[in-house]
Order: C-alpha cells, then structure tokens, then sequence
C-alpha cells in the first residue's frame, strides 16, 4: 500500500491488529435495542467473554464469581419454573404493560402461577411463563441495585443441584466491589429494557453453562474456576465499546499536579539520496554551499498527544535545524509494518495513537528550498522553544519574561544546538 486516506489510517491497522484473533470486521455491527421494538435488542450469550463484557465485567473469573452469586443464583432458580418463556415477549411485556405489574417481592409463583402442562385452566395466564418470568428479571434487577447485603437472598443450592444435576464448585465469594452495574447507560443510548434484557442473555447463558460437559470443564477441572481472564474490548458489543468505567480513588492529602503527559519518541529519517526533484534541488544547494554534512540524517523527535499537527512538525523541523539552512518540509511519511500513510497534513490524534500502539513505527521525510518570505514555521501558537516565557494567568496565556529580539534568538540558537547535539535513542 504506498498511500492511505488520513480517515482511512486507524481503522485499517485496528482490523490487523484483531484479525488472526476474532474477524471483528466480518461481523454484524451490534447496536442497543430500541424501546418500541423487543425484536432489536440483541440476543448475546456466548462466547462468555461477550456475555460477560455485556453484564459490565471485564474479568471472567469475577463473572464468574457473580453470576454464582446470592444476586443472580436465587433468581435463576425461580425462572427455571417457566420454561418455555420467550425473550422477546417478556421484554414487550416489560416495555407495554404497567410497571406495577412487576412490584412485587413475593415467590412469582405465587403472583404468576404457571404450569406447563395444564389445560383445563380458567386463565390463560397459568399457561403464559411471559408474565412470571418478566417479574424474576425485575426482582434481580431490584436486588442488584441493593448490591449485597443480609437482605439478599440465601442460594438454595440443593434445589440448584435438584433442577440442573450441577454442583457448586468452592471458592471465593463475589465481593462487594466487584458487583457490576446492568445499566441502562442512557450516555451510550440504551433504553430502559437493555438492563432487563442483560437478565435475560444471562440466564439464557446460565442454562448453556450448566450442560454436564460445560459445567464440569468449567467448574472441576484442573485449573482455578475463577482465575482472573481479562475481557479485551474486541468482545464488547459494538455500542459498549466507548463505555469504559472509570476508577474512583481517594483524593490525595495534597495537590499533586495535573497528571504526567504521554509522550512518544519517534525516528525520523531524512531520505537525502531521494530523487524527488524538490528534494533533489535542496541536497545540491546545500552541496554546493559546503553545508550537506551539517544537517543530521535521522533523528529521534519526543511527542506527545496534546501537540496539534503543525506542533509536532514544527518539532521535527526544529531537530533538522531546517531554520538555518533554509529548508522545508516537503514530505512527511508514516511507516508501520510495511504500510506507508503519508502523513504531512494527516490527523494529530490518529497519528500519534498509531505510533503509540506500534512503538516499532517509524517516519521519513523529504526537504526542499524554502520560499522567498516563507517561515520556517508552522505553528500558530508561540514557537515552542520560547514556552520557558510563559505562564498561564486567569486562563490568557502571557508573557512571564517578555525576551528582547536579541534574547529570543539566543534561546532559539541555543535550543536547537542542544536538542541536536545530543539525541538519544536510534539514530546513531
């Protein structure tokens, strides 16, 4: 590939980057349910990772540590009474029907007696599992935003091992800090239903779980039930993918300052052999006027994400000393994993996550004669080499030091000379 667009860039490497694992861009973009619509909420229970990034855990063996737990076992058990429930029906039912309907916390059952196998029944609600299932999914939904405490319900396991042939395994309990959240997150537009329907998905992977062969390779084999496997984002539905919770930490006795920036050192290797005509042009210039050996061939040039594009430039052409030999950027080419994105008037943000999540990526440039008039640079904002002279105040950037003509161009010369003069790292 010798171009790509700049939108086209992330996208690409992102699909090489999961293919050989999942073909995530093969697949059916999934999307949150629609209130008004039962049929589009998404049936998600397997692999267990996607099941489990969609309850909100992003570690398997605390998923596993919950759904085993006093606020999903309990109700699990009682929705294995109506079988023959349809997903899509109890959530249209949840979605239409009066919330009141499901308040209450007594055996549903007793609210919504079902049995599969009458039919002399006056009501056709003893032959409907719809009703008595949406009341277990709004009682667990009740119950998990209790979080865990003396009020929550004990976990028959007699009756669990009576229904399904399984036996609890033993291990650790599901902790308080690690009970997830089942939405809805209305900032990622889910409705109301998706919690319910997160219940739903997770009981129907339950009842996959605890297949004899599935549960016996999961719960009694060889290795720990509920060893710690993090969830990577490739299995999170689509929608979720831009939802990532965030830590909540104590605040610090004192101020510590603003967190350290994220910085990226890159290679950038001048082709001066290049025959690009322009390119060619500078190379005689400057060997005509005895000066080629005078600029380095490659150097290594820190970012950092917050730079706008002409910054960063600026920040290269600033390691080529391309001020004192009037000379320009004329090319600027991204390489990574034998792809080549040019990128001279690319995106900041994408170029920088690119170099970041490649370390190994590296650029190349091309040079020319600058214009008559033309600067040397690009950024809008105060040159980078003179930032020691400012200081924010009531949010206006100003002077801390205003130089003199004559001090600015020391501290520019001096800069440049230091930054040149001793760069670390691959180019040697």
């Amino acid at each position: 590939m010798a171009t790509a667009s700049r939108d086209a860039l992330a996208p690409a490497m992102a699909t090489r980057k999961t293919a050989s694992r999942r073909q995530t861009s093969k697949q059916r973009v999934l999307s949150a349910g629609k209130s008004k619509d039962p049929a589009s909420f998404e049936k998600l229970e397997n692999p267990e990772a996607t099941i489990a990034g969609y309850c909100g855990c992003n570690d398997i063996g605390i998923f596993r540590r919950f759904y085993l737990s006093p606020l999903v076992l309990p109700y699990y058990i009682k929705s294995l009474s109506y079988q023959g429930y349809s997903r899509r029906t109890v959530l249209s039912y949840l979605g239409d029907l009066p919330s009141d309907r499901w308040g209450s916390d007594e055996d549903p059952q007793k609210v919504y007696p079902f049995d599969k196998d009458a039919q002399d029944k006056d009501s056709k609600d003893d032959r409907n599992p719809n009703y008595g299932m949406a009341l277990v999914v709004c009682q667990m939904l009740r119950g998990l935003q209790k979080g865990l405490s003396s009020k929550t319900p004990k976990i028959d396991a007699a009756k669990f091992t009576e229904l399904t042939d399984c036996t609890l395994p033993t291990g650790p309990a599901l902790s308080k800090d690690e009970v997830p959240s089942f939405g809805p997150f209305s900032e990622i537009g889910e409705s109301a239903l998706e919690a319910h329907n997160r219940c739903l998905c997770l009981f129907a992977h339950l009842k996959y779980t605890t297949s004899k062969s599935q549960w016996d390779r999961r719960f009694h084999g060889k290795s720990a039930w509920d060893g710690s496997v993090l969830v990577s984002i490739e299995y999170l539905p689509d929608w979720m993918r831009a939802h990532q919770p965030v830590a909540i930490v104590d605040a610090p006795d004192e101020y510590t300052g603003p967190p350290a920036e994220v910085t990226q050192s890159v290679t950038v290797v001048w082709k001066h052999e290049s025959k690009n005509r322009k390119n060619a042009d500078h190379v005689k210039e400057m060997s005509d006027r005895d000066e080629l050996t005078q600029v380095p061939k490659c150097v290594d040039v820190t970012l950092t994400k917050s730079m706008l594009g002409p910054e960063a430039r600026d920040r290269i052409r600033e390691a080529f000393k391309l001020h004192k030999f009037d000379a320009q950027l004329e090319q600027l080419t991204l390489h990574q994993a034998g792809n080549d994105f040019p990128a001279l008037q690319a995106n900041w943000e994408t170029i920088f996550d690119t170099v970041v999540r490649y370390p190994d990526s590296t650029f190349t440039c091309l040079f020319r004669l600058r214009d008559d008039g033309e600067s040397t640079w690009e950024y809008g904002g105060p040159p980078a080499v003179l930032r020691d002279f400012l200081e924010a105040e009531h949010r206006d950037v100003v002077l801390k030091n205003k130089p003199t003509p004559e001090k600015s161009e020391q501290v520019l010369q001096g800069f440049v000379k230091n930054a040149t003069a001793s760069i670390p790292g691959k180019c040697l």
